[in-house]
Formats: structure tokens, sequence, C-alpha cells
């Protein structure tokens, strides 16, 4: 708004000017004139007094091994100018050593929901800034619960045969609820749309798969809300692993798990394109085409690639075996230029175009897998790498992220 200010007094200026040079007025044309003037001013003002409403906005999407759901706003001051030079995160949901927590990162104060921690917690997806939607599972039996933070309690839950639940997404119209879940052997992707349930696939279930810190099991749902893909690494070789469906469980792409060629990353970067991990590689394909085009040259260690809200680059992280060392890259599609952001994160998450969160990362070369998620969250710039400590809690175990 304050581009246009100027403008809006140039336009005035050059009225008023003009009429400076007619000297031929009477007192009653002037008297008009004046007026015009006034009332000018006036609408200069008010829309001076808009242009300093505050605004806000929410963006994000995925980090980690479970699934993550983080609101983040950025507010304008009286004058038009941004209070903070970033967007504040204001919910994060986690669980750290078997308890449920929500992290308001405003006041940095945290509470706990209450759940049975006897039971086994392994999927968090937001419903809305509100509603948080979690799996608990005992023998044979699963529930999911969705939990009001406003309310503090529990306002919606319905229970399912099953011995996990692997993977849970909302869509954004809060109308479809998609979830991952073993039972007897099998997985099977069930969409859940207000009482009625629909089984969208079934696949073979790998019981001794050793969950590898940079395969992340989860789902998403198209920007139109029309079509889910599921990555799941629980899978065998030879078995699709990368797979998009539509509402009624039709298969419009799939991708196998092959020896050498685990793709453990995929998202949408339109209603039709889908962008996805092969032989190291970034490749990308239309869901009406069978061919695919690889977009980078080949990235050893690459996990977790995630794009940007305006479309124009990619985040992801790589791990270095001999040294131990991660480090999380950006990918700018239309220059194709990779930028190497930061040393010792990992599991990188868009706030917006220029902000990041991710893991803080240990420098080891085998570390185990419950090291590599323990440490805190940081939020990085991207334009001056400087990283801040969103979040200390060293015993984050599963994250709650999504966009909203």
């Amino acid at each position: 708004m304050k581009e246009k200010i100027p403008r809006q007094e140039e336009s005035l200026q050059e009225f008023l000017s003009y009429e400076d040079i007619s000297t031929s007025d009477s007192n009653e044309e002037r008297g008009e004139k004046i007026l015009i003037f006034v009332l000018c001013a006036v609408g200069l003002i008010i829309a001076g007094i808009v242009a300093s409403i505050t605004f806000k906005f929410v963006n994000s999407k995925i980090v980690g091994t479970g699934h993550a759901e983080l609101v983040a706003t950025a507010e304008k001051d009286k004058d038009g100018d941004k209070k903070k030079e970033d967007p504040r995160v204001r919910k994060i949901a986690y669980m750290s050593k078997g308890e449920l927590f929500v992290y308001n990162v405003e006041t940095e104060k945290r509470f706990g929901i209450e759940i049975n921690k006897n039971k086994k917690y392994s999927s968090l997806s937001w419903k809305n800034k509100d509603e948080l939607s979690y799996s608990e599972c005992d023998t044979g039996s699963c529930t999911i619960n969705t939990y009001s933070i406003s309310k503090k309690k529990i306002v919606d839950s319905f229970e399912l045969q099953a011995s996990d639940v692997l993977a849970l997404k909302w869509s954004s119209k809060e109308t479809n609820l998609a979830y991952l879940f073993e039972q007897n052997g099998e997985l099977y992707l069930t969409l859940k749309n207000n009482g009625s349930f629909r089984n969208l696939g079934k696949f073979k279930y790998d019981a001794f798969k050793i969950d590898d810190f940079g395969d992340s099991t989860y789902i998403r749902f198209s920007p139109n809300d029309e079509r889910i893909l599921l990555v799941n690494t629980f899978t065998f070789v030879g078995e699709p692993t990368v797979v998009v469906f539509d509402l009624t469980g039709t298969v419009l792409f799939s991708l196998n798990k092959e020896i050498g060629n685990i793709p453990t990353s995929a998202f949408f970067m339109s209603n039709e394109l889908i962008y996805f991990k092969k032989n190291n590689s970034l490749y990308v394909q239309s869901l009406g085409e069978k061919k695919s085009r690889q977009l980078s040259e080949r990235i050893v260690g690459a996990f977790d690639f995630k794009p940007s809200p305006d479309k124009t680059k990619i985040a992801y992280w790589t791990y270095d075996w001999p040294s131990g060392v991660t480090t999380i890259w950006v990918y700018d599609i239309g220059n194709e230029v990779m930028k190497r952001l930061r040393d010792q994160e990992s599991r990188p998450l868009w706030i917006d175009d220029q902000l990041l969160i991710s893991y803080q990362t240990p420098n080891c070369i085998e570390c185990p897998k419950a090291d590599l998620k323990l440490k805190g969250i940081s939020l990085v710039s991207l334009e001056t790498k400087v990283v801040s400590d969103l979040l200390k809690e060293k015993n984050i175990e599963i994250l709650a992220t999504e966009e909203f």
C-alpha cells in the first residue's frame, strides 16, 4: 500500500496544479473545487487506515518420520510494515517420551494432551487450526481421536480393527480423512468421508523393515483434494511404494520399490503434476502421461523433497555417510541451480518462500535412529541463513505440521 499512496498524492497534486492555472473561476466554483480537494484528502486518509489493517496468512507442510502440523502468521503494524520479518509458527504438536504435547511458539509454553501411555501412538494430523487427530493402538484394535485444543477434550473418535496406524492425513476442506493401517500382515489405505468408509488400496506389509532415519511413510492430498498420494516405505522390493489414487480408488500413478532405488519422497506440484525421487534424482511426471522428466543430476543420499509455496524452489536434505553430516539444500527450478543452505539440519519444511523449519541433527557417522530425531527444531532463513531455536525439546519422536 505504501507504493500506491505516493501515486495518489501525485495525482492529487497534478489536479491542484491544473486548478491553479484557471484564473477565471468564480468564488462559488472555487468553493466547489476546494470541497472536492477536501473530499480527496479524506479519501487518502481512509485508504491509509485500510492499508494498515492487520493481515494474517497461514502456510506450511511435513517434517520428519511423522506428520507435522504448523500454523504460521505474519502481521503488519499501523504503518504497513511487518512487526517481525519472519512469520511465526503458532502451534506445534509432537510426541515425546510417550506423551503428546502442543507447543505454543508465541508464549513458549506447552501443554499436554492426556493419553494412555500403555498404548501405541504413531500418527498425528491437524484437521484445522484447533483440532488435532491422532491414533492410539492396543492389541488388534486402534482408535483415531480428534482433540479440540480450545475445548480441551476429544470431540470425535472412531475405532478400527488394526495393529497400527502408519499414516494419517486430513484434506484441506476437512471433509476427507485418509489413513494407512496394518491388519493381519496387510496394509490398507482407507478414506473416511463423514460417516462412510472406502478402501482405496491394499498392500503387502514388510514387518521386518528397518525404519531408516531418512524414510517417511505419509499421505498427501492434491491441491483440489481430489487425489491422494501415498508414500509407503513399509513394503517389499517390487511392490508399489509411491501411489496416486483418485477418491474412488483408481490408481493414477505407481512407482515400485527396487533394489538400490527406494523412492521415499514424492509430492504434488499441482493437481496434475507429481514430483518424485528415483535413482537418487528428482523427476516430474504428469498423471496423464507415461513418461517422466529428470529435473536434477544424481543426488546421493537425498531425502524429503519439499516444494516452496510459490512452487519455484525445492528443499531437500542429504546425509553424507563418511562424515555423518546432514545438509539442507535448495533447488531453484527455473535456474536449475542447487544451493547448499545449512549443515547439521534435516527434514526441511517451508513456512513461506524464504523460511524453513528443520530438525537439528548431530554430527556422527552411525547414529542410532533415535539420536537423529532427538534434537530441537530450528527456523532457517533462506536469504540470511540465520538459524534460531524454535523448540528445544530433545525427545521429539513425531511432529505434526501441515498446510491450511
